[in-house]
């Protein structure tokens, strides 16, 4: 992995498809700390627009569109809290999967050294 990588907390494509291929109980560790740092980000985001659709629900409609439809309608807010609440469990599965690796991978490579 990238030093630039590792200290912005990002990875490319190819570094996560590099990764998910090694079968080095580090690199399975890198992804299950990638994908729970996802999990975390999308958790927030899920609650922050849960927040605000509680917000919207309780004002007045105050910006129409040309159809008198309010633009800052509450299920819209609803819409995304509830998608990336779904996109935070898949990232934690992921995220718990890799962990499984490590771990399978650790005991293996334990087993291998121990012959």
């Amino acid at each position: 992995m990238s030093v630039a990588a590792e200290k912005s907390g990002t990875l490319s494509k190819k570094e996560l498809k590099n990764l998910a291929a090694s079968r080095n109980p580090a690199d399975q560790q890198t992804l299950a700390k990638y994908y729970k740092d996802k999990a975390h980000r999308l958790t927030t985001q899920s609650e922050e627009f849960a927040k605000q659709a509680e917000i919207l629900a309780k004002q007045p409609a105050t910006i129409e569109s040309r159809q008198g439809i309010s633009c800052n309608c509450p299920s819209h807010f609803r819409y995304f809290s509830k998608l990336y609440a779904q996109e935070a469990a898949e990232a934690q599965a992921e995220a718990e999967r890799h962990e499984r690796f490590a771990q399978e991978y650790s005991a293996k490579k334990a087993a291998q050294e121990t012959k």
